[in-house]
């Protein structure tokens, strides 16, 4: 096994820009053993500049280093040589807050703004010749390495100081051509306190393998973490209320949902693990890590778009929204997704739907539901799309498909934004029921309800189970966990309004929704 260091040592005008994240990505190519490696970094526009020539101009030659090491016995430490990344010129220097003016100036390509976070991507890219390592060094990293973090971060100790380092892991003995999965949207690195923030990292692998997330620790080097201030830790990457359950994770989709309190710096790492079915059996191929700065602010008065999802006959599903499906292998399916706002002076919003490369080949389609030429000045204000779908017989599996959906307003200074996976079952034709389930996998009592709801599994699970509660509106009231193996617990509903409501369980293999009522 070996790794591959990325060292901006050997690039000195990289060294005091302040890097606030980046990602790491891998592409095979037609030669067996060659790769192409993707680097992108986002620099804090508060900090000195990443490239020279900047602000005025982008240096062509910017690159940085890239040098192999062997990583487990028994070839660890053993130097393999050095690659270089080049800076890619075409998809450099955007901007991540595209719509509000930041301080950032993309080198020098626009007039810069006030609003503060500012961060700028630079995307490097260069080719790694594996061919000629032992044949049993299957395993390999790729690592870039930075100086120093923002001094201003909450959670590390001695953050100013703490080398940054980020990785990917690749297996490059597969007998198929593999490539890693790729982030598909820019990361969030604003939150608005006192908002709950419900974010998916949306990635989608090019060759259809399943994935999984984790939230991963801060590196600072190979196998090497860094020192949290207590109590903070890969599992509590920043404050959020209330501190005992105020953040849910959830491992197979990736959706993070949040509420903060105070105004901070952190870093939220996500690492997402590829798995490449075999027989009955997944192996594990890889994995990609996005480690980001995660800024908490305080926002004018602004909400995120909530989600609404309809029939292709624009009846409102039930439950409100729908984020999973059941449906019949060679019949079409369709559903309406909407981005409502629910601002007083309701605000404009956009969606970006991502479907997996699988459905893609096999004829699903996203399409707006309005004239893209006359949007911005007929409406309507509330982005919509549909998603069709007649899955063949041969997209028959246990596991869920999930496609991602993105929603944002165009409130400045600072754009609130929703993001959810959405996961659709296909089933054989004479098996499928479509969004009913041939037993309740638990049960709720009493209901109707006044101060709390007692919720039963019809059996234990060993994963971990997120309940959720959502009004009749579609938004999310509660959101909490039934930890693996148990069967019992209780939700408390004697804050919640008098009205009908959805728990809705996921995880373990239960998607089951259940309507009741608080009094």
């Amino acid at each position: 096994m070996m790794l591959l260091i990325v060292s901006s040592s050997l690039a000195p005008f990289l060294k005091a820009a302040q890097i606030a994240g980046s990602e790491m990505s891998y592409t095979c190519t037609s030669i067996p053993g060659i790769y192409k490696v993707k680097l992108n970094i986002y620099r804090n526009c508060s900090g000195p500049q990443l490239c020279s020539g900047c602000p005025e101009k982008l240096n062509l030659n910017c690159t940085i280093q890239a040098t192999i090491f062997g990583s487990r016995q028994p070839y660890a430490g053993f130097n393999f040589g050095s690659i270089t990344l080049s800076i890619d010129t075409i998809n450099s220097l955007t901007e991540v807050i595209q719509l509000c003016k930041s301080i950032c100036s993309n080198c020098g390509t626009r007039t810069p703004g006030t609003l503060t976070p500012g961060m700028e991507i630079y995307t490097f890219s260069g080719m790694a010749d594996l061919r000629n390592l032992p044949a049993n060094c299957c395993e390999v990293k790729i690592g870039y390495s930075h100086n120093f973090r923002n001094s201003n971060i909450l959670t590390l100790q001695n953050a100013a100081n703490t080398n940054y380092y980020n990785e990917l892991t690749l297996n490059r003995c597969l007998n198929s051509c593999n490539s890693s999965p790729v982030f598909i949207v820019a990361p969030v690195i604003v939150t608005c306190t006192g908002a709950d923030m419900i974010h998916s990292f949306n990635t989608i692998d090019p060759d259809g393998d399943s994935l999984s997330y984790n939230l991963g620790p801060v590196l600072t080097g190979v196998n090497q973490s860094a020192t949290y201030v207590s109590p903070y830790s890969a599992l509590v990457p920043f404050p959020y209320f209330p501190a005992q359950n105020g953040l849910s994770f959830n491992p197979i989709t990736g959706n993070l949902r949040t509420l903060t309190t105070t105004i901070f710096i952190s870093n939220l790492v996500l690492e997402i693990n590829q798995w490449k079915k075999t027989g009955n059996n997944y192996l594990f191929v890889g994995q990609v890590r996005r480690d980001i700065e995660f800024h908490s602010v305080v926002c004018p008065n602004n909400v995120p778009p909530v989600f609404k999802t309809y029939t292709k006959d624009k009846i409102l599903t039930t439950p409100q929204p729908e984020y999973f499906y059941q449906i019949e292998a060679l019949s079409e399916f369709c559903f309406v997704i909407v981005a409502q706002d629910y601002m007083a002076d309701s605000d404009t919003t956009d969606i970006d739907v991502q479907i997996p490369v699988q459905l893609v080949q096999t004829g699903a389609a996203v399409i707006p539901l309005y004239n893209k030429a006359t949007r911005y000045s007929n409406g309507p204000k509330a982005d919509s799309i549909i998603f069709c779908w007649t899955p063949p017989d041969t997209m028959i599996r246990n596991e869920p498909y999930y496609i991602k959906a993105n929603a944002s307003d165009r409130a400045c200074p600072v754009m609130a934004k929703t993001t959810r996976s959405i996961g659709i079952k296909v089933n054989g034709k004479t098996s499928a029921i479509k969004n009913v389930e041939a037993s309740k996998p638990f049960s709720i009592f009493p209901n109707p309800t006044k101060s709390m709801l007692n919720i039963q599994l019809e059996k234990p699970v060993i994963e971990k189970i997120m309940i959720e509660i959502i009004s009749i509106d579609g938004k999310q009231i509660i959101c909490q966990w039934i930890n693996p193996m148990e069967t019992q617990t209780i939700v408390k509903t004697d804050v919640m309004p008098s009205g009908m409501y959805f728990i809705r369980l996921s995880g373990g293999g239960i998607h089951h929704s259940q309507k009741f009522i608080v009094e």
